[in-house]
């Protein structure tokens, strides 16, 4: 798996971390998906048709919220292996997915 980390110190509670995110995800057009390789919900969005599908998990530790983010090429469910929000290829999504886990990650502080 190929995800790019990012860390945020927190001192909301895991319930009210869940909350923050799962309004987060749905108001930006996420919609939450069952991943085989995830415990933690992965929240998706696009299809794939005309951009890279975006994705975006999480998982806290102690006063530590790590977002995990990553795009894939492909149309669907079917596509080429994640990518890093680094790089060149697929640019446009990186970059407006780093701007989302900015933006939550100022909500979660």
């Amino acid at each position: 798996m190929s995800r790019s980390k990012f860390s945020y110190t927190t001192s909301k509670d895991p319930e009210t971390i869940a909350q923050i995110i799962n309004n987060f995800c749905l108001s930006n057009g996420f919609k939450q998906i069952e991943s085989p390789l995830d415990k933690n919900p992965v929240y998706k969005k696009g299809t794939g048709a005309l951009t890279a599908m975006q994705f975006l998990t999480f998982d806290q530790v102690d006063h530590a919220l790590n977002i995990y983010g990553w795009v894939q090429v492909g149309i669907g469910n079917v596509g080429a292996g994640e990518m890093q929000l680094s790089g060149f290829t697929a640019s446009i999504p990186k970059k407006s997915l780093i701007k989302k886990i900015q933006e939550l990650g100022n909500l979660v502080k």
